[in-house]
């Protein structure tokens, strides 16, 4: 439980034993009450007195509410089976996290509605596994994963293997009526690579605390660890059929164009994007973006720059077309798709845009309608122009 009684603070262990003859035959009652814990307990011994079991029948501590527990041993490996409606788990990993031997393997089935796994983190359901007496562990778990007291994935179902500095994770699960697939897994150099796919893009980044402004859609996610540090990684982010709604950047970027209207669907609806991607680098609380674009009827845009929370600071280039517009002159005139863009799809009438300074009152610069070659090769990877050429060129307009 990682509890001691503070030096000074009143506390009192009371119990009783049954001797005869100068050997203890039970221990019916042991209680321990003190401010934080709340214990009542029994110990089973054998005909000559040794341990058979360990039985709690109430224990109240800070993040644990236990109705009971069973400790016991068995093939020689020790067994501990509780349920109660509260566990704190946080004592427990950061001991096995240290892969220290142990003087037997431990084998332990939990059920519980909140096993928590840090303070925003915890589990709920059935949580079964071992820990061996070499340091590693395995565990299964079956049930839900909660995020500040709220459901964030239901029918979930998580494998842990754990050898060495990093465990080993793979799982599934569903945000709402959403299917999630992940897995964590260390590689031979010390780091560790993270694939997911998610089926509600918008569920997920508010899971990972990275963003509120995303709603619907689906995400594949891959990203790849510095060592055992998780605060540093690079990550590569695909997004389909997804909307913005009121993301701050992107405010001020549409208000540079206002007349487009793209604005008012921000900050209403929201601005719904065909395809989006991104590629990243995370050091602690600064954000490197290598690239990142989307592409939808209404806008395309692409950008790339810094952004340190830290020192509330950011630095974003990029460019943003009103890609309906386009879309209507290249049905108008079909051959003004192959002028705009040229045949490679390398240059397109767009703005230029620079975002600077504070990241909640950031300096605003634009190039309007510029000629920018090559600026959204990366928002056309998507083929957006071919499927307008294609389904709307050789129509009249009404």
């Amino acid at each position: 439980m990682g509890w001691a009684k503070p030096q000074g603070e009143a506390a009192a262990l009371r119990g009783w034993a049954n001797i005869k003859s100068g050997r203890i035959e039970s221990i019916p009652f042991i209680e321990v009450d003190s401010q934080e814990i709340k214990l009542r307990s029994q110990i089973i011994l054998d005909e000559k007195g040794e341990f058979l079991e360990l039985q709690i029948t109430d224990l109240h501590a800070p993040e644990t509410s236990v109705n009971q527990m069973q400790m016991f041993m068995e093939d020689g490996a020790m067994k501990i089976q509780i349920e109660g409606p509260k566990l704190n788990l946080e004592p427990l990993i950061v001991t096995s996290t240290g892969n220290s031997p142990q003087n037997h393997s431990v084998i332990f089935e939990l059920n519980s509605k909140s096993m928590s796994l840090s303070q925003s983190v915890a589990l709920s359901g059935n949580l079964k596994g071992r820990l061996y007496d070499n340091g590693t562990f395995h565990a299964e778990h079956k049930g839900s994963l909660l995020m500040d007291n709220r459901t964030m994935l239901n029918d979930a179902n998580f494998k842990i293997q754990h050898s060495g500095k990093n465990p080993e994770i793979q799982g599934e699960g569903r945000i709402g009526a959403n299917p999630l697939s992940f897995s964590f897994a260390p590689d031979s150099k010390g780091n560790s690579e993270l694939e997911l796919e998610s089926e509600d893009a918008g569920e997920m980044f508010r899971f990972l605390d990275l963003s509120n402004a995303v709603s619907g859609g689906t995400l594949e996610l891959s990203t790849k660890f510095q060592g055992d540090n998780l605060s540093y990684h690079d990550s590569e982010i695909h997004l389909s059929n997804f909307t913005l709604k009121e993301a701050p950047l992107l405010v001020d970027v549409f208000s540079l164009i206002s007349p487009t209207g793209l604005l008012e669907q921000l900050l209403g609806d929201g601005v719904f994007y065909d395809e989006g991607y991104g590629k990243v680098t995370v050091a602690g609380k600064r954000y490197t973006i290598h690239e990142a674009s989307a592409v939808g009827f209404s806008s395309g845009i692409v950008f790339s720059g810094w952004i340190d929370l830290d020192r509330n600071e950011l630095d974003i280039n990029g460019s943003v077309a009103p890609a309906y517009i386009l879309s209507r002159l290249v049905r108008w005139i079909p051959i003004l798709g192959t002028i705009l863009t040229g045949t490679d799809k390398g240059g397109l009438i767009a703005l230029d845009f620079r975002l600077t300074g504070s990241i909640d009152d950031p300096e605003k610069s634009s190039n309007p309608l510029s000629l920018a070659p090559g600026i959204l090769r990366d928002v056309f990877r998507f083929e957006w122009l071919n499927y307008f050429r294609s389904d709307n060129s050789t129509k009249k307009e009404d």
